[in-house]
């Protein structure tokens, strides 16, 4: 996980009026916590809560991504195609206290397949557009981005 990415993005949460972000698989969940994945069959949700840690929703076959990405074992909500998603999703909502929640998410990718069981599983969720909050997080580059910035500004110069 990106502390100084991790840190910045919970300030914007909190300043668009969020309780936390749902990530699913892609760019920013990338972006955020270094875990690589893709959308599939098997949902994976990232939740980045204003004022707490980062959970994930992952297949048990996944997991490792997320001890590896610093996630805290007991904010690991696996699960494996035997007993399915829907137990994991149940505990993660009760875990980070989901129901009555204003949870930003990712209106262009977020599928109603994991909506659904969120809403299920957390009566009373709300959600909202998370772009405002990861665009302003993304519009500001860190030291490491500039860096990697300037080093391919310099190879294409080299390559012209």
């Amino acid at each position: 996980m990106n502390d100084e990415r991790l840190q910045r993005l919970t300030e914007q949460i909190a300043a668009h009026g969020l309780d936390g972000l749902a990530l699913v698989p892609g760019p920013n969940m990338a972006y955020v916590s270094g875990i690589h994945s893709h959308l599939s069959e098997r949902p994976i949700v990232l939740f980045i809560p204003a004022d707490d840690e980062p959970a994930i929703i992952i297949p048990t076959l996944e997991a490792m991504k997320a001890q590896a990405a610093g996630i805290p074992n007991d904010r690991i909500f696996d699960w494996n195609d035997a007993e399915g998603y829907h137990g994991a999703f149940q505990q993660a909502c009760a875990h980070l206290e989901l129901a009555d929640y204003l949870l930003g998410v990712e209106a262009l990718h977020m599928r109603v397949f994991e909506h659904q069981l969120l809403q299920r599983f957390a009566p009373g969720l709300q959600t909202a557009h998370a772009e405002p909050a990861l665009a302003a997080l993304r519009s500001v580059k860190g030291a490491a981005e500039i860096a990697a910035i300037e080093k391919a500004i310099a190879l294409a110069g080299k390559a012209l």
